[in-house]
């Protein structure tokens, strides 16, 4: 079974006993005292009211250092991680994702890992929230479960990758940029961070949505 599933770290495998372990690109658990309780830092701010009218359920936040911030929240039963680094929010024009939807029948669980990465287009602080819905993400997963698979598909399955995106791409990119822009918003209301408003990134790039690694894990 899969009930601790919130311990597992989205380099590595599913460990049903939380344990540490060396910092990775989007750990769980940093080893730092920048790690805040939500309820401690953001409720009843604006962050939050922000939150409630976009319909995402924050489960944590951290703050490896001042220019890092690690984010792990909910948008329709899909668990999402994200690390924004400040230093390099503008030159930098891809960001990773790591996204976590896990799969119940009648015969067993199986939790479905994705390391993406996505190009940004720019930075936008949401003056009217919009209403956050992802089908071509819940499309990709069931592409994914479609596939039985067995063990990890990385990026050198390359005709794999691409049929799993055929037809949805520019759909999946576009779902990806508006939760960015959820993401710039929230950081902005958080009143931490000066961000630069409607900054457009100018640089284009040959695939501005990359599957990284696919691990499915059984329960």
């Amino acid at each position: 079974m899969l009930e601790k599933i919130l311990n597992i770290n989205p380099n590595g495998s599913y460990k049903g006993k939380k344990k540490t372990s060396s910092r990775t690109e989007f750990p769980l658990h940093y080893n730092v005292s920048g790690k805040h309780s939500i309820k401690d830092t953001i409720t009843f701010s604006p962050a939050a009211l922000f939150l409630a009218h976009i319909n995402w359920e924050l489960k944590e936040i951290q703050y490896p250092s001042s220019e890092n911030v690690f984010l792990k929240f909910i948008i329709a039963g899909i668990e999402f991680f994200v690390e924004i680094n400040l230093n390099e929010l503008y030159s930098n024009i891809m960001q990773q994702f790591s996204i976590l939807n896990v799969h119940r029948s009648k015969i067993k669980e199986k939790a479905v890992l994705v390391k993406l990465s996505v190009a940004k287009d720019k930075v936008v602080i949401m003056e009217n929230p919009i209403k956050f819905e992802i089908p071509f993400i819940n499309q990709l997963y069931d592409r994914i479960l479609d596939l039985d698979l067995h063990s990890a598909l990385t990026n050198e399955d390359d005709i794999m990758m691409k049929n799993l995106t055929d037809g949805i791409k520019e759909q999946l990119l576009e779902e990806f940029q508006n939760i960015l822009y959820g993401v710039y918003t929230f950081l902005d209301k958080l009143g931490k961070f000066n961000l630069v408003k409607n900054y457009l990134f100018e640089h284009e790039v040959n695939d501005p949505l990359i599957i990284e690694r696919i691990t499915v894990i059984h329960g």
